[in-house]
């Protein structure tokens, strides 16, 4: 019916009924989805919370001021599949200007380092004198520690990026920002071969060696892959990991 127009005049002279049961005849489901559940809910979460950074486990509750429609969803669910599946990507791209001032966030890691992680780990240097940040320090709730960073558990967070190797792409594209607060940071040689290593080979097959000037920072062009724009690759040569000796060669 809706491909072929089936029945048209027939479901346009029952339109109301039609609309009364939850057809949707001229437009997808993800249109209605999308206009009448998940973006009123995102504008009710940022009425009621603030901001629009959902969690990945919250539901719509029947509360009235609640779109009613949209009770019950697992916005959670919605807003982590939009960023990892890219549903809803027509939606969203028709009304990014909505979402940019809902602040709506599309790469939870990329925000958090730079509106709350970096930030602290900045105030901490200002504050401190250096960037060895206790494991058990938690940013406190004032000046002049950023707003949005109160409670963050930094020391946590510090020993995770060291330990783990968490928020490396963010840390990477703040290389010089780091070196200025003194931080000191390492790249493991699985991360050498996925991320740095192509880089490399790019850089090779453009210049016929490996000699990357150290002010050497990836152009945000093809043939470079998008995830690698912006990557200070000469000053990154500087940490290259003694497993890695023989990926170079």
């Amino acid at each position: 019916m809706r491909k072929r127009h089936d029945y048209e005049k027939q479901v346009r002279s029952n339109s109301e009924e039609l609309a009364a049961m939850g057809f949707c005849y001229d437009s997808t489901l993800y249109d209605r989805n999308w206009r009448e559940k998940v973006l009123p809910a995102l504008k009710t979460f940022h009425q009621v919370y603030g901001h629009c950074r959902v969690w990945s486990s919250f539901i719509v509750s029947d509360e009235p001021r609640w779109p009613a429609a949209a009770r019950g969803l697992k916005l959670g669910v919605v807003v982590s599949d939009m960023r990892s599946k890219g549903i809803y990507a027509d939606q969203a791209t028709r009304n990014k200007l909505e979402l940019k001032e809902l602040g709506f966030v599309w790469d939870r890691s990329d925000w958090e380092w730079k509106e709350r992680i970096l930030p602290s780990m900045a105030t901490f240097h200002d504050v401190f004198g250096h960037c060895r940040v206790p494991i058990t320090f938690a940013v406190p709730s004032d000046a002049p520690w950023p707003k949005q960073a109160h409670g963050l558990k930094l020391g946590r967070v510090m020993a995770d990026i060291r330990n783990k190797k968490t928020y490396f792409d963010q840390i990477v594209s703040s290389t010089d920002h780091l070196a200025s607060l003194g931080f000191e940071w390492e790249i493991p040689p699985s991360k050498w071969e996925q991320r740095i290593e192509p880089l490399l080979v790019t850089f090779e097959q453009l210049h016929g060696s490996r000699d990357v000037p150290p002010d050497y920072g990836v152009p945000s062009e093809a043939p470079w892959e998008k995830s690698g724009w912006g990557i200070p690759l000469g000053k990154l040569l500087l940490k290259k990991p003694d497993q890695g000796e023989q990926s170079t060669k």
